[in-house]
């Protein structure tokens, strides 16, 4: 199963060591992990945990000119993947 998402994070909290560069953007570095997904499945009532994916991104916009360190920026998007016999029996 794929996970894909789009996101932007703080460049401090941004899973690229001291923040992400206009370099990690050329050079498409994949960040490390900034999240998990879980999986559960349906019925709510009748639920059960089914697996987790570690949540990467490759930044492609960057905004490092901002003058308060903490309103600067790095935005991207992922594709992750949840392995599928994590759901094998389940609905």
């Amino acid at each position: 199963m794929k996970i894909d998402f789009a996101h932007t994070w703080r460049r401090g909290e941004s899973g690229y060591d001291g923040g992400c560069t206009h370099a990690d953007v050329a050079d498409q570095v994949v960040s490390d992990v900034v999240a998990n997904s879980d999986c559960w499945t349906l019925p709510v009532e009748n639920f059960d945990w089914c697996g987790y994916s570690d949540n990467r991104y490759q930044v492609t916009f960057v905004e490092d000119q901002l003058p308060v360190e903490n309103y600067q920026y790095c935005y991207g998007e992922g594709t992750n993947s949840l392995d599928k016999t994590a759901l094998t029996g389940k609905q």
